[in-house]
């Protein structure tokens, strides 16, 4: 196990916190960097509301183990409030959609129409994909701006040889 994989585990609720902490000092961006990516990727795989409560507790101790992120890389200033709204946009999402309906493909458009920039589409996506792509989006928006999530319930695919 590396240091990175440990100070997850610990964070996790798996060990001590105050080795934790200790290996976070030592390896501080990369061990940060390995605790906002896992968290990522995390809630991005999040299929079900008790996979996002399971994501939740992990984002609430690895919050308190890092309160300041950006102290670590500019970049991540505002990291742990963007997850929370996505994450809590994905629970709203899971929300209105029975689960006999969550299977098959769901795609993203994310558009402006008065811009000259294209439509983005996510399309062939899970619905946990689709719902962190769509919050993600959401939390971003701007006037003007608009994200849709939808089912693809019929589709024709060619592709080139």
């Amino acid at each position: 196990m590396t240091k990175t994989e440990s100070i997850i585990e610990f964070i996790k609720g798996n060990g001590c916190e105050e080795e934790a902490a200790k290996q976070i000092k030592e390896n501080g961006y990369k061990a940060v960097q390995s605790i906002v990516f896992q968290l990522e990727n995390e809630l991005r795989a999040s299929a079900t509301e008790a996979d996002l409560e399971e994501w939740n507790d992990f984002f609430t101790k690895a919050k308190q183990a890092v309160p300041s992120p950006a102290q670590y890389s500019p970049s991540w200033d505002g990291i742990w409030k963007e997850f929370h709204f996505i994450y809590e946009r994905k629970i709203a999402v899971l929300a209105q959609i029975p689960i006999s309906e969550r299977k098959g493909d769901w795609q993203v458009i994310f558009d402006n129409p008065y811009s000259t920039e294209g439509a983005v589409c996510h399309a062939s996506c899970s619905l946990a994909e689709a719902a962190y792509l769509y919050a993600g989006y959401e939390y971003s928006l701007k006037k003007a701006e608009y994200v849709k999530l939808q089912k693809v319930r019929d589709y024709i695919t060619a592709q080139g040889k």
